[in-house]
């Protein structure tokens, strides 16, 4: 990914982050734009929440055991996009680890500094 896809994407976030919560969609909206849809008690009876970092929640599908993310909105809290992680095992993988898309972490060390 170059660093303008990489910019563009990052601007797509910080806007879907806005408009998720400030025009929340009813459920027939949002399954309209992006197909299945969970409320509360769906998500946990198919998924097992590892974490968030809202609009995103990082799942393990309990129907086949993998990782992946969903994205929600706050009120009325609805859950969707499901999006499979087909990396390396998680548990293969160390704090300075580089993940597909990020930069080597001596990059990223030398950007700290």
């Amino acid at each position: 990914m170059t660093t303008e896809e990489t910019e563009r994407l990052e601007r797509a976030l910080i806007l879907g982050r806005f408009l998720v919560n400030v025009l929340p969609g009813t459920r027939e909206q949002l399954e309209k734009h992006h197909g299945q849809v969970w409320d509360t008690n769906e998500m946990c009876r198919d998924f097992e929440v590892l974490g968030f970092n809202a609009p995103f929640v990082v799942v393990k599908r309990k129907s086949i055991g993998k990782i992946g993310s969903l994205m929600f909105q706050h009120h009325e809290r609805f859950y969707w996009g499901w999006v499979q992680y087909d990396g390396p095992p998680l548990s293969t993988l160390r704090h300075d680890d580089d993940l597909p898309g990020e930069p080597p972490a001596e990059e990223r060390e030398r950007r700290n500094e």
